[in-house]
């Protein structure tokens, strides 16, 4: 992903990756280390996310980088984000950690209005990243 020549940085399909090789590596008789496999993926991640936002900003020209969102509560992220925005003479700008949220609240807010409105939907309602939260 770090290579893709894009800034798509979507983890899709990671968590069933990396259950695929624990599995693999236990049918071969070999024990997981839960620590470092976590390690490891967290370092993955942060390297793509770090070095796909520093590509954006010196393509687009930009000064500032701003980051947002529940990931941005990541601690090592945070730290090597900032530390290779300092050395890309970047602007790094990062909220507290309490304001570090993800989409679940927002999602759950826009269900319960529709709740409260008596719209319902089935339980086999597809994903539709275009639907209004009105």
């Amino acid at each position: 992903m770090a290579r893709s020549g894009n800034y798509d940085s979507s983890l899709s399909g990671l968590k069933t990756a990396v259950l695929r090789r624990i599995r693999a590596e236990r049918e071969a008789g070999r024990e997981v280390d839960s620590a470092d496999l976590a390690a490891s993926l967290q370092e993955t991640v942060v390297d793509v996310q770090v070095s796909k936002t520093l590509q954006a900003a010196a393509d687009r020209r930009v000064e500032t980088i701003l980051l947002g969102g529940g990931v941005v509560a990541n601690s090592r992220l945070r730290g090597r984000i900032e530390e290779a925005g300092a050395g890309a003479g970047l602007r790094v700008l990062i909220p507290s950690v309490d304001l570090c949220t993800g989409n679940a609240a927002m999602i759950a807010l826009a269900g319960a209005w529709r709740l409260e409105r008596g719209e319902r939907s089935s339980l086999g309602i597809g994903a539709d990243p275009s639907m209004e939260l009105r």
